[in-house]
């Protein structure tokens, strides 16, 4: 959606992107508007899912995404083509059933976060006053996260739209930006479970940090870096075996003959360079994870905004400003070799120990046993947190 609320007119010049329809375009503004118009549900979504990733209760946000994916699945089906008595509102309709699919995944966590067990265990009905002080721990820890991840989307979109997108010239079939996005798909594919096990790690050295054992968010982290590489490791395997295979199904519906052959050769290709740098995603994605756990964002942010920029942004242009015969791989060169960058910075910072000594939160003045199990957990009937952690 952010891609295509910025596809304007304007904007299409200034970093090459491909030129669409007029009526491709006036559907893209319509269904970006429309969600950003929920972007709010999006994001208290996000935000209430990290206080359940933080109590170690994972099952809670699994739980509200499938139930969301099931209402945006039958509602976008209703709301395009009008069935069961729906109003037929075509792109506009999928629009909005996401934006409501959006309110049901906030709504089930935000119920249970207010139900009785949480209230009487952790005052979550009662503590809602705003606390400058703790507005402040937020923003001091997350300002850099947020401008890390903010930063990595723009410039995978100009990197995607502008770089990959311009070698397919105006008059011809588009081969390069499907192929790219193609690729991209499988990415995402690779990437997100992994994320997923970042989270984890987050969560895990937060509390082994907060009971005062760097030595045991070492071992976690490392374990959770093997679990990422095996994962993204068979991921790599998979692109370079069935490369073919996996390009075809995504063809698109109207491609000619030799459009098609080109956009498979590319695309087969692409996912090589993407095998290349699975491993060091996997590095990357979990470290960084352990150190946003242990509240070390700030270097971590740093080093991601200098590397985008140096490396997939700068370098994607000198490959297609001096090495235009690579064509569109050549700008995929520069980001594998921006996410091997990213994985061998992001190794040291962890490895130097400079996170151990950072604070989240200020330290109580009576210690606290973290991995005993709260009034909530045994009611719940929940095992401490972290298990054979003596």
């Amino acid at each position: 959606s952010a891609t295509t609320c910025w596809r304007s007119r304007r904007w299409r010049g200034a970093f090459s992107l491909s030129p669409v329809s007029d009526s491709v375009h006036a559907m893209e503004i319509a269904y970006g508007r429309i969600l950003l118009l929920g972007m709010i549900f999006t994001i208290t979504a996000r935000a209430i899912s990290h206080f359940f990733y933080g109590l170690h209760k994972p099952l809670v946000v699994l739980v509200s995404t499938l139930v969301a994916n099931a209402v945006n699945l039958a509602l976008t089906y209703a709301l395009v083509f009008g069935a069961w008595g729906f109003p037929q509102w075509g792109i506009a309709g999928a629009a909005w059933a996401t934006v409501f699919a959006s309110a049901v995944e906030a709504a089930i966590p935000i119920i249970l976060f207010l139900s009785r067990p949480y209230a009487d265990a952790l005052g979550t009905r009662s503590d809602w006053r705003p606390s400058l002080a703790h507005i402040r721990d937020i923003l001091r820890v997350g300002w850099p996260g947020a401008i890390m991840w903010g930063n990595e989307m723009l410039c995978w979109w100009i990197f995607m739209a502008g770089f990959v997108a311009s070698f397919d010239k105006p008059g011809e079939p588009a081969v390069h930006n499907p192929a790219g996005w193609i690729a991209h798909q499988y990415i995402i594919l690779s990437f997100m479970p992994a994320l997923g096990l970042s989270i984890a790690v987050s969560a895990i050295v937060g509390k082994c940090v907060g009971m005062g054992r760097p030595d045991l968010a070492v071992q976690r982290t490392w374990l959770g870096v093997r679990m990422a590489m095996a994962y993204m490791g068979l991921c790599a395997l998979a692109y370079i075996l069935f490369r073919y295979q996996l390009v075809r199904p995504f063809l698109p519906s109207d491609a000619l003959p030799e459009q098609a052959d080109r956009i498979v050769s590319l695309g087969a290709t692409m996912l090589i360079l993407t095998a290349c740098f699975q491993l060091f995603d996997a590095l990357a994605v979990t470290l960084s994870g352990a150190l946003r756990g242990a509240g070390d964002t700030l270097w971590p942010g740093v080093a991601t905004f200098l590397l985008s920029w140096s490396v997939i942004i700068g370098g994607g242009w000198l490959f297609v400003r001096f090495a235009p015969s690579l064509e569109s791989l050549g700008p995929w060169i520069a980001a594998a070799l921006y996410i091997i960058a990213l994985s061998l910075a992001l190794l040291f910072r962890f490895q130097s120990g400079a996170w151990k000594s950072k604070a989240v939160v200020p330290t109580p003045s009576a210690p606290t046993n973290l991995l005993a199990p709260t009034p909530l957990d045994a009611g719940l009937g929940i095992a401490p947190a972290i298990p054979g952690a003596e």
